[in-house]
């Protein structure tokens, strides 16, 4: 199983969710008014300096096909994007368990 972060503007939250949605994540939370500086686009700290700020959004995937068709999704998306703001954060990693 694979954990996929992704954190992204605050403004792309809802185009991240249908790329998840579309490519067959069926487990996901979503953390919002997360405040970041990434190493690409402005700092998002919600203030009168840096305004706006980052949601995250946490993948279970047990399939490594969806897993591969989500990251590859997600890379087009950074391809497309017009502005350094409009890209996406993106990590996995290897997870041994999980339960509810």
């Amino acid at each position: 199983m694979k954990i996929v972060y992704i954190a992204c503007n605050v403004s792309m939250l809802n185009e991240v969710i249908k790329i998840i949605n579309s490519n067959g994540a069926d487990s996901f939370q979503i953390i919002e008014q997360v405040l970041s500086v990434n190493k690409v686009g402005v700092p998002r700290l919600n203030n009168f300096v840096w305004p706006g700020y980052s949601s995250v959004i946490i993948i279970q995937v047990a399939d490594i096909n969806i897993y591969n068709q989500i990251v590859e999704a997600l890379k087009n998306h950074n391809l497309k994007a017009e502005l350094p703001d409009e890209k996406v954060l993106v990590c996995s990693w290897y997870i041994d368990d999980i339960f509810f």
